[in-house]
Formats: structure tokens, C-alpha cells, sequence
């Protein structure tokens, strides 16, 4: 197990990226944009995540939150290093698009 969790540390870290994911990140909240009405909204402020959540990404955000529950429920420690990647990648993954939906990504 230890040693899975060591190569899948080392995959994370040589492959993944985190800064270019927070620089993007970055980038989008940075910039002012024109809503249909023309006036300016800011993509990461508090009122857009709100509207972004529960008006226009509402019905993936109850299907990302039910995987989670599930993921959650069904996690555990005992276990082989292949099925301990898959829990946590699936996690992992719901986590990310309910990022992305709340910032509109």
C-alpha cells in the first residue's frame, strides 16, 4: 500500500499540473465580463458562484453532490492501492466539476 500511495504522490506531482490549474484559475476570476444586459460582472465573485451553483449549473451540481455522498459513503481505508486510487479519483473528480461549475469554467 505504501508504495502505491509513493508512485501515485510522484504521478501527481511530475504530471499534474497544480500550478498551471491555479494559474488558469486565476486568470478567469481575473477578468470583468459583459452579462446579456451589458452590464460588467466578475466571474468569481460570491453573487456569480450563487447564480453559477443554483440557477445555471443546478442539476449537475445535485449529480456531482449525489456521487459524492456516494463516493463518501462507500470510502474506506482497508483496502488494495488500485481501489484506494479509484475512490479518491472519483472524489477527486466530482470536487473538480463542482469547482468548475461554480466558477463557470
Amino acid at each position: 500500500m505504501a508504495d502505491t500511495l509513493t508512485s501515485l504522490w510522484y504521478d501527481n506531482v511530475d504530471h499534474c499540473g497544480e500550478f498551471d490549474l491555479g494559474q488558469s484559475i486565476e486568470d478567469h476570476c481575473s477578468g470583468v465580463r459583459l452579462d446579456a444586459d451589458g452590464a460588467e460582472t466578475h466571474p468569481c465573485d460570491f453573487g456569480q458562484i450563487f447564480v453559477n451553483l443554483f440557477e445555471v449549473h443546478v442539476l449537475d451540481l445535485l449529480a456531482a453532490g449525489s456521487v459524492i455522498t456516494d463516493s463518501i459513503m462507500n470510502f474506506t481505508l482497508q483496502c488494495d492501492g488500485d481501489t484506494f486510487y479509484e475512490q479518491t479519483l472519483a472524489l477527486g473528480k466530482q470536487l473538480g466539476a463542482m469547482t468548475a461549475y461554480a466558477i463557470d469554467f
